[in-house]
This record gives structure tokens, C-alpha cells and sequence, in this order.
């Protein structure tokens, strides 16, 4: 939404209670004739139609006559939905908004284009055929050499692979899961921030908090001020927490500390790619995944994911450690599977992730989120049962 098209709503919202006010007429305003009058200059709009064949209903709205009728009632009905949200303290823009993205929700484009009626549901038991885990990569452009996707199905490591941009990846996922909706990803950046920046940033909603990221996360990126550090020579700064709770958890289940969301620069850090992955989020939530825990588990599936604590500890910046790693932990790999899951670092974590997810897959229907506070606003690390 534009700053400008806000400023319009709300200078014509003044005009309206002052043309209200001169006459006298709040006093009939009360919910239910407003509401009334909603539908009524909704069917006037309507009448202007009737016995219009839908083929030619494009044509005939452009006539002059008919134009000029049309704009009226157009201008009737939004005037009295404005009143009724006025008189009820509905923000109009903000409840279109937000229905605008449960709809997307349930009509994700993979499943609802070119069709009219509501997509079937998808199925919420049996096991996931497919579980996937992807090493992101924060890096400026491409990180085709860097992300690692991991596809893991009937207990078997089927794919490993690079190659894709973050761009790419989310388009993958998409397409696999319109094929096949009985899908689980797991994705290795943090989903949200610490919630006192959530808050700070004015964000109701983690989709809010997501859209703010989309237009603002590279200038973060380029200019590294607080609460963001590790560029250009910046300190660590003092902040309320640079932590979330699940990443507090999480240092307890491995008694390693993962990074700060707010590093975006240095060893190890994990700010830049969950910056840049926060809004791909949006794309996969639009298309039909829900983002655990910020939406109920169904399929598909995304979920955060923390390699560390899949790997369990391993030296992996050394190829014996992890060639020794998966020769002992996964004896079935394939020659081949194996050399790549070895290969690299990344490759190694994808591989591992996706294995662990799908030697747990059953309890990915039966998610809880373990802190309903925090995690509603800052998101939640999967951990296997035993963390």
C-alpha cells in the first residue's frame, strides 16, 4: 500500500464525517442500517448490469451512460462501507490487507489458477512422501554454488543437489509441492526476529513483520547500523536481547550458541541469509505452505531448521570428519550420494537435515509450538524428540 493512497483514505474520511456532521446524520448510523445500506447500493451496482450477458459486460461498462451510472453506485458503496468501518472501528485497508493474505492462503496460485472454485484440501494424515532440506545462503546475487537441497523419500537420500538461487529454490519448492502438496521443508535461517524489534518496527503480524523485511532488508544490509553489526568495523551493541527464545533453547540442547539474527557480517553469521529469506516465505505461505509455527501444521510444510542440532557434533570443516560422520550415521548412501554429502560443508548439512527430518517425519503432524508466546512472534526451531 502507498503512503499516498493512505493519505487519500484519510483526508476523504474527514470530508465524509464532516459531511455526516453538518447534517446531522450519525444518529442513523448505527451498524445494522449502515450494513444494510451496503448491500443495498451493492445490488443498485448489481442492477446496472442485469440482463447483461457476461461476455459483453466488459464492453458494455465502457459506454459513456452506463460508465457515468456505474461509477455512482461504485462511489454509494464504498462510501457506506467506509461509514460502517468508521462507525465500528474497522481499518478498512488494514482488514482488506489481511483478508488479502488469508485468501492467498487458501488459494494458493500453484493450486487455484485458471479455476474458479476453492482447491480440495490437501491431506492431513498418512506419511510426508517427500522431506526436504535446504542450506541457504545469504550471499549478494546467485548463491547457485552455495544452497544445497537435500530430498529425502521412503527413508532414502534420492537428491542432493546445488545449482539453484534462493529465486529459484522457492520456485522449485512451489512446483513440487502443486504435484505433490504431502510435502516437509526444512529451511536453515531464523523465520523472525527477536520480538522487541518485531514490536520496534510496528509489525502486528509475522507477515507484517516479513513485508517490512522485503522493502527494507537490504538497506539494513548496506548501511549495518543498530541493532544490526559485524560490518565495516561495527561492535557488538548493547540491545534488549540479541537472541530469540528458541535460539536460547537451542544453545541449551547443544551447548553451542547459535548466531545472532542481528550478525550480519563475520564468522558463522546468520543474519544476511535470513534477511534475505524472510521474504520468501511470503512466496511459499502465498503459494499454500504453512510457516510453522506461525501457522497450524498442514501440507505442505515449512519449518526453521538448525543443523547444528541435527548433526549432533561433528568437525565439519574437515571432509574425513564428515566422510566418517555419514559412513557410521548413514551406511545406506549411495557411493555417490555419499561423495556429495561430503563434499562440502553445506552439501553435508542439507543432506543430514533432510535425514533426520524424515526419520521423525510422523511428528510433524502433531506439532506444538513450545512457547505460544514468543513463538507466535519470533518463530520456532524444529528439534527432533530428544532435544
Amino acid at each position: 500500500m502507498s503512503d499516498s493512497l493512505g493519505d487519500r483514505l484519510g483526508a476523504f474520511r474527514q470530508k465524509l464525517r464532516r459531511f455526516v456532521a453538518d447534517r446531522d446524520w450519525s444518529r442513523f448510523h448505527d451498524p445494522k442500517n449502515l450494513a444494510m445500506a451496503v448491500a443495498s447500493e451493492a445490488g443498485e451496482l448489481l442492477a446496472e448490469l442485469r440482463w447483461t450477458a457476461s461476455g459483453d459486460a466488459d464492453i458494455a461498462v465502457q459506454s459513456p451512460p452506463m460508465r457515468e451510472k456505474i461509477e455512482q453506485e461504485v462511489g454509494d458503496v464504498f462510501i457506506s462501507l467506509l461509514l460502517f468501518c468508521d462507525r465500528v472501528g474497522i481499518d478498512l485497508l488494514g482488514a482488506a490487507e489481511r483478508k488479502l493474505e488469508i485468501n492467498a492462503r487458501n488459494y494458493p496460485a500453484a493450486l487455484s489458477k485458471g479455476r474458479s472454485g476453492r482447491p480440495a484440501k490437501t491431506p492431513d494424515t498418512g506419511p510426508f512422501s517427500r522431506v526436504i532440506a535446504a542450506d541457504w545462503s545469504g550471499v549478494a546475487s546467485g548463491g547457485h554454488e552455495t544452497i544445497w537441497m537435500a530430498e529425502v523419500r521412503n527413508g532414502e537420500l534420492v537428491s542432493l543437489e546445488n545449482g539453484r538461487s534462493r529465486a529459484d529454490l522457492t520456485d522449485h519448492l512451489i512446483a513440487i509441492a502443486a504435484a505433490d502438496p504431502n510435502i516437509v521443508v526444512g529451511l536453515d535461517f531464523a523465520f523472525a526476529f527477536p520480538a522487541w524489534f518485531t514490536k520496534e518496527l510496528g509489525a502486528k503480524t509475522v507477515h507484517d513483520l516479513w513485508r517490512i523485511v522485503e522493502r527494507e532488508g537490504e538497506s539494513w544490509l548496506r548501511e549495518c547500523r543498530s541493532p544490526f553489526w559485524g560490518r565495516s568495523n561495527t561492535r557488538k551493541p548493547s540491545l534488549a536481547s540479541h537472541f530469540r527464545e528458541t535460539e536460547v533453547r537451542a544453545a541449551g540442547a547443544t551447548g553451542a550458541q547459535p548466531k545472532s539474527v542481528f550478525q550480519i557480517g563475520g564468522a558463522g553469521a546468520v543474519g544476511t541469509g535470513s534477511i534475505r529469506g524472510m521474504p520468501h516465505l511470503i512466496r511459499l505461505r502465498e503459494a499454500g505452505f504453512a510457516i510453522w509455527p506461525f501457522d497450524a501444521p498442514r501440507r505442505p510444510l515449512v519449518v526453521e531448521i538448525y543443523p547444528r542440532l541435527l548433526t549432533g557434533p561433528v568437525v565439519k570443516s574437515s571432509a574425513d570428519a564428515r566422510a566418517s560422520y555419514l559412513s557410521k550415521r548413514f551406511p545406506s548412501f549411495t557411493e555417490e550420494m555419499h561423495r556429495r554429502a561430503s563434499s562440502t560443508e553445506d552439501a553435508f548439512d542439507a543432506a543430514v537435515s533432510a535425514m533426520v527430518m524424515a526419520e521423525n517425519a510422523a511428528a510433524f503432524d502433531s506439532l506444538a509450538n513450545s512457547d505460544p508466546v514468543a513463538g507466535a512472534t519470533e518463530g520456532e526451531i524444529w528439534m527432533t524428540a530428544e532435544h
